[in-house]
Order: C-alpha cells, then sequence, then structure tokens
C-alpha cells in the first residue's frame, strides 16, 4: 500500500497566480543566480508545472531583480531541471534564474524560504557573471546521474540493480549496500542520455512495476555533474566553468 499524503498549498490567495513584468523590470541579464534546493515530503507530489508556478510567486515576493522574456507573455528567465518521477523526494534539485542586478547570496535561501512551503526549502545560492559571448550551459547540459537511496532494501535487490545497470551506455554506474545501516542500499545511476536505460526503466526491471505505484521507498541523495574526468558536485562544475568568465568580467569592469 503506497503511504498517503495531505496536499501543500502552493497558492496564496492574497497573490497573484502569474508574475507581472513591469517595463523597468525588462532589462539585460547581468547574473545567472543558481539555487540548490529540497523537496520533500507532499512535495514530491507536485506536478512539473505547479514547481514552476510556486518559482515565479516566489521571486515575486521575496523581491529578486529577475530578467523576463519578452514577448507578449514574459515570464522570469528560468531553468529548472527535469523532474523526478512524481512522488519522489530529492535532498539536492537546482534551478536557474537570471537577474538583472546584484544580490546578497547569503540572503537569497532565507528569503526564497519565507515563500516557500515547508517541504521546499533553498539550502545554498550562488551567482555567476553573464558575459557577452559566452553562452551559459544548461544545468541539464551538465547533468552526470544522480544517487539514489532505497530504504530498507535487501541484499537481492542489490544483486538485481547490479545486473540491471550492465548496460555500456551507464559505465560509471554503482551500487552500494550497506547491512549496517537500516539496509541502506545507493544506487548511483549515470545518464544514459535515454528513458530506455533511466531510473525509471531500471526500477521497473528490478522490482517489477513502475516507481509511481509501487511501495518502494526512493530518495535522491545526490546529484553529479559531468566535468569530463568524472562525475563532481554540481557547484565544482560551476565554478570551473565560470572561472574563466569571472576573469574576462572582471578584466572589462576595470577602469
Amino acid at each position: 500500500v503506497t503511504n498517503s499524503i495531505q496536499p501543500i498549498n502552493t497558492m496564496n490567495p492574497a497573490t497573484p497566480s502569474v508574475v507581472s513584468a513591469p517595463s523597468e523590470l525588462r532589462r539585460a541579464a547581468r547574473l545567472r543566480l543558481v539555487v540548490r534546493y529540497k523537496k520533500t515530503g507532499a512535495a514530491a507530489f507536485l506536478p512539473h508545472h505547479s514547481m514552476i508556478d510556486l518559482l515565479y510567486r516566489a521571486f515575486q515576493l521575496a523581491g529578486l531583480p529577475v530578467v523576463f522574456s519578452e514577448g507578449f507573455n514574459p515570464l522570469p528567465r528560468l531553468e529548472i531541471e527535469e523532474p523526478l518521477p512524481l512522488g519522489m523526494a530529492s535532498l539536492e534539485d537546482y534551478f536557474s534564474v537570471l537577474l538583472h542586478s546584484p544580490v546578497e547570496e547569503p540572503a537569497i535561501a532565507e528569503s526564497l524560504n519565507r515563500y516557500f512551503p515547508v517541504e521546499i526549502q533553498a539550502d545554498f545560492a550562488r551567482s555567476f557573471p553573464v558575459v557577452e559571448g559566452f553562452k551559459n550551459r544548461s544545468l541539464s547540459s551538465l547533468y552526470w546521474g544522480s544517487d539514489f537511496e532505497f530504504e530498507g532494501a535487501e541484499p537481492v535487490v542489490a544483486q538485481k540493480l547490479s545486473r540491471n545497470i550492465e548496460d555500456p551506455r551507464l559505465s560509471g554506474s554503482s551500487v552500494q549496500w550497506d547491512a549496517t545501516s537500516q539496509h541502506s542500499l545507493i544506487l548511483r545511476l549515470k545518464s544514459g542520455g535515454s528513458r530506455e536505460v533511466g531510473f525509471g526503466s531500471v526500477f521497473e526491471k528490478t522490482f517489477g512495476q513502475p516507481f509511481p505505484s509501487s511501495p518502494v521507498r526512493v530518495i535522491r541523495v545526490r546529484q553529479w555533474a559531468e566535468a569530463g574526468c568524472g562525475p563532481v558536485s554540481y557547484l565544482d562544475a560551476l565554478d570551473s566553468l565560470y572561472a574563466g568568465v569571472r576573469e574576462q568580467s572582471s578584466t572589462r569592469s576595470e577602469p
């Protein structure tokens, strides 16, 4: 039997459901703000579009100097990662948004959390310069893979998972099982670039049913980025990517 949940309220009647874009805010992007956050409890059941709406409202209420798109229906220049299977919590998710003015990075997470449900909490933010001629790499293009924790797993599950990640496209994936930690099992799954070898497929081959209809509890505990030499943390990958851009930006700003 799957766990029953209580729906969370992502709408605040006192705030509009669509972010307005005053003409004075339609400015050129100067910074790319990357925010790390957790999504647990009932928030794991939020559809992707509801998560985007929630972020739009939080930006407005927190007063972030976001850059808006052009056109008839301008929206914040937001990038959010591909959604996880519905019902899966995550301890490490990311989104990025373009800003037209600097912000105090240490205060960003706290400011956003005032307008997030308790099941969604930001814990880190860092900004990177936007420089003409340098194309920002999307969060999805940096993605190497994730660590998934299976709670209450038995040795046979580890054996099945190990067999189901033998595809060459998943090279670098691994299974770690620790019987001393309440049978905690960690699946490090590399992105194979296809749903055929994605988490959903590996899960269904192992347990005989799709994740959304299964009682098996799985949490994403870590994400990894591709750095050309194996998986690294997302923030390390972004720091490396923007190292030269920061120098170029500093040089241009010198008198």
